[in-house]
């Protein structure tokens, strides 16, 4: 038999602080005609919410008999009886609302139940159908913290000295099936252990108290309250064979009102099932006692994570590194997370005496690794280089690295006698770099190029192509006017024509076949396409309103249609067939944007502004094999749209929160959007979607309570971490 393990993602509603006093002294309400919880996905988190830990207390007296155990979260308490889950909740009076903000007919005082006209008990269950009544449940993943009760004047009913654990299993729960229960801060899971000899069938689970349940066109659980809904996410099965990530057909089943079950097809009896509707799959820190932040981030065909950027930090987490040691103020830093994220596969420095940031991240089907970044150090490893010195203060790198991480394949610098920065990278079939980046050189070195000298007296953009081994470039160009033209990121078809985009503050910025021929204000967007040979535009446009507008990431799909995100102040940015077609941001702030262009270059396909009355900007742009579009940003909006929400509220200091949505292909639907982030400021870099769908994110933060799951470090370790998180 296999083993079966079903995580059903629950996200409630967080409004007040129940304390375990006050739910004792009332005792545990079981009656089926109780009020209902509200259990939304368009909730309100607290700012804090991350910082309380989830602790599974065992009932040693202190409480009512009928719970066995019970964890508290901000938002309710989690009772586990014999006979199932209670959700139990105070509503005040002025939280009777539903999350579509229209008003709610004032509760009877005379319900039952009812406390008071200020606050009731609201509950809600998670009953399991012809379940073992002898059922134990114990505590799994057991934890040091303790807890005390002193409840009145009568010291024999005080309780000192309980342990907590970090889960709670009902064992036996069904024949040969166990069941475990535990917390993620922001969640509660359930996996269902299906030992040999057990049968999946027999798991079935019915909710009570609530107003329906129902099944919606993509397979997703409604469940629909008084005061809210609650989604769970069509599961996503597979199993892990010899290493590999295998997909399994597998969906939510019916069986009569409230109640369903699961079923799965084609699953391998000797491997371990996983039905997994959780959108949060891992987060973790990774930093020193330094500052640290992540700009780039690749996934492998099976999944491992590879992360680049800038640390500061002498005690940066290291694994089989190639240089352990930190030489200069500030290095490169290369990471590879293994596909559960439970663990580092390598971990190192590069560098040189002074001071280097990686950029952009790049892995190809044999898992060796692209770089490119900008280093201040005259000493920067460099291996089979192209350009072997550097030429003035700071240059642009390229650097390709062995698939185990143990040593460099090919390391060079490039650039000329003005400053130089590398920005993004792509790779093709063949193993040739595609490097962006920034130039105010006006030697940069160029080969082949369309552009062969700068555009003026500011920064120009850069293209450069180069061969699989490091030891020469394919072509190089200009690109740009006269002005500043800026921020440049990349991607690569399957043709090999690059796309790129950034922003450009020059009117005479090169245009061909453009969709948009004019600049329309102080700086606008730019989308490039360069033929595979590097010698001729395809196209070239502008893109952008009377504001400022800026490009920062880019995507191409198999067709050649180019996604674009970015941020806008512009009332009148280009917009079509849109999800939010009005301009929300104020005066000093703006919004992100998303923008599908049609593989000519000349025309949208769709175009949608995205953010609230605050400051708004994507960064990252991916989409998965179905080209679903993932966009992730920064956003200081307590007002920004979320849907299906992991995160629903703005917890963030001054640079605000990271955001991450998802649309889908045809952009007339939002499929989910969350924020994420803590209490401090947090800020994203890069995003990328592997071939199953799950999405991964890096960037810096400073947050002390990050959101976090199964992390291979809990703790920020310095004055700001890299994040990285797993979605889907």
């Amino acid at each position: 038999m296999t083993k079966l393990v079903s995580k059903m993602f629950l996200l409630f509603v967080v409004f007040i602080l129940i304390s375990v006093q006050y739910s004792a002294s009332k005792g545990m309400n079981t009656n089926s005609h109780c009020d209902q919880a509200q259990l939304t996905h368009n909730m309100k988190i607290d700012v804090d919410y991350g910082k309380i830990p989830l602790y599974f207390i065992p009932n040693e007296g202190q409480v009512h008999e009928q719970g066995l155990f019970y964890a508290k979260t901000s938002g309710y308490t989690l009772w586990l009886t014999k006979n199932g889950l209670v959700f139990d909740k105070m509503i005040s009076s002025g939280e009777q609302k539903r999350h579509d903000g229209v008003d709610k007919k004032p509760m009877p005082r005379s319900r039952k139940n009812a406390e008071s006209p200020k606050y009731r008990h609201d509950v809600s269950r998670l009953t399991f159908h012809n379940a073992n009544k002898d059922t134990k449940v114990v505590p799994a993943e057991t934890d040091d913290y303790k807890v005390n009760y002193f409840i009145g004047n009568d010291r024999t009913k005080w309780r000192t000295g309980i342990p907590t654990s970090k889960a709670a299993l009902y064992k036996e729960l069904y024949k040969n099936i166990d069941l475990k229960i535990y917390g993620a801060e922001k969640e509660i899971e359930y996996d269902f252990n299906v030992k040999p000899g057990g049968m999946v069938s027999d798991i079935k689970f019915e909710y009570r108290d609530v107003k329906k349940t129902s099944l919606d066109e993509e397979g997703n659980l409604v469940v629909e309250t008084d005061f809210g809904q609650l989604k769970h996410k069509k599961p996503s099965c597979y199993q892990i064979i010899e290493g590999e990530k295998i997909e399994v057909a597998g969906k939510f089943k019916e069986i009569c009102k409230n109640t369903y079950s699961f079923e799965v097809k084609k699953q391998n009896d000797k491997y371990e099932l996983i039905i997994d509707p959780v959108i949060l799959v891992y987060s973790t820190y990774l930093g020193g006692a330094d500052d640290d932040g992540g700009n780039g981030i690749a996934v492998d065909k099976k999944g491992a994570v590879y992360i680049t950027g800038s640390t500061s930090s002498a005690n940066f987490p290291l694994k089989k590194a190639m240089s352990g040691k930190r030489k200069g103020s500030m290095d490169v830093f290369l990471t590879k997370i293994s596909p559960t994220g439970a663990s580092l596969i390598y971990s190192t420095y590069l560098g040189g005496n002074s001071w280097e940031t990686g950029m952009g991240i790049a892995v190809d089907d044999e898992n060796a690794v692209y770089l490119t970044g900008y280093t201040d150090s005259k000493d920067f490893p460099t291996k089979n280089p192209f350009q072997k010195d550097r030429v003035w203060f700071t240059d642009a790198f390229i650097a390709k690295i062995k698939n185990d991480g143990s040593d460099l394949i090919y390391s060079t610098y490039l650039g000329g006698s003005g400053f130089d920065r590398g920005y993004g990278i792509a790779i093709d079939k063949a193993g040739a770099a595609y490097v962006t980046g920034e130039t105010e050189s006006y030697d940069f070195p160029t080969k082949n190029p369309i552009y062969k000298y700068k555009g003026g007296y500011w920064g120009d953009v850069f293209i450069t192509k180069i061969n699989n081994d490091g030891s020469d470039l394919i072509y190089s160009t200009y690109l740009g006017g006269s002005d500043n033209d800026c921020d440049p990121a990349i991607a690569v078809d399957a043709k090999g024509s690059a796309y790129v985009v950034g922003y450009t503050e020059s009117k005479n910025f090169p245009i061909k076949n453009p969709f948009q021929g004019k600049k329309s204000s102080y700086s606008d967007a730019f989308v490039t396409k360069i033929h595979p040979s590097g010698t001729s535009l395809v196209y070239s446009t502008f893109l952008g309103g009377k504001g400022s507008d800026y490009g920062s990431g880019i995507a191409v799909d198999n067709k050649g249609a180019v996604y674009i995100t970015g941020g806008t102040s512009s009332k009148d940015f280009p917009i079509k067939n849109a999800i939010y077609q009005i301009y929300k941001g104020g005066v000093l702030g703006g919004d992100s944007f998303i923008t599908k262009i049609h593989p000519k270059g000349n025309s949208l396909v769709f175009s949608t502004y995205l953010g609230g009355t605050g400051d708004d900007i994507g960064f990252g742009i991916a989409l998965d094999n179905d080209d679903n579009i993932y966009v992730s940003g920064r956003t200081k909006s307590v007002d920004f749209p979320v849907k299906d929400a992991f995160q629903n509220n703005l917890a963030g200091g001054e640079w605000g929160d990271v955001f991450i949505a998802k649309i889908k292909p045809n952009g007339k639907t939002m499929d989910y959007s969350s924020y994420l982030g803590g209490s401090d400021s947090d800020g994203p870099w890069d995003i990328t979607a592997d071939e199953k769908g799950a999405v991964y994110l890096i960037g810096w933060t400073r947050s002390t309570d990050f959101p976090t799951k199964k992390p291979i470090y809990k703790k920020n370790a310095g004055k700001s971490d890299v994040f990285i998180t797993k979605l889907k």
